[in-house]
């Protein structure tokens, strides 16, 4: 570990990498949370619990097989696999919505629709 910090431009790398694979994730992501939102009949005037169902589930049933394929090729044991999704699925629990919302304002600063929010 004593490495990692010693490489110029290591932590640049890593964040270059991260936001490359953000690239292919967000947009699919955006898609599908607007199909799961017409399918629950949610819209920015649905209550806010619909909308945190809304958007709990939908950041499950698209995030979850994306990380689980990562933990497989990563080479993960089953323990730690499983201990790894039981940790994914509290923090999705409590990152949905919030994922969903910034999300929504994104959708607003660049001039789109919002899946669940206002259009103020």
């Amino acid at each position: 570990m004593w490495l990692i910090p010693r490489l110029p431009g290591y932590i640049g790398l890593l964040l270059w990498q991260r936001q490359n694979i953000a690239l292919f994730v967000a947009r699919p992501y955006g898609l599908f949370r607007q199909y799961w939102a017409d399918s629950w009949k949610t819209d920015p005037t649905s209550s806010a619990t619909k909308k945190l169902i809304v958007d709990t589930t939908a950041h499950f049933c698209f995030q979850l097989p994306f990380y689980s394929v990562i933990l497989y090729v990563s080479g993960t044991s089953l323990r730690e696999g499983i201990t790894a999704l039981i940790a994914g699925l509290t923090i999705g629990a409590v990152a949905g919505r919030p994922f969903g919302y910034f999300q929504d304002k994104w959708r607003k600063l660049w001039g789109t629709r919002p899946t669940l929010d206002p259009e103020r």
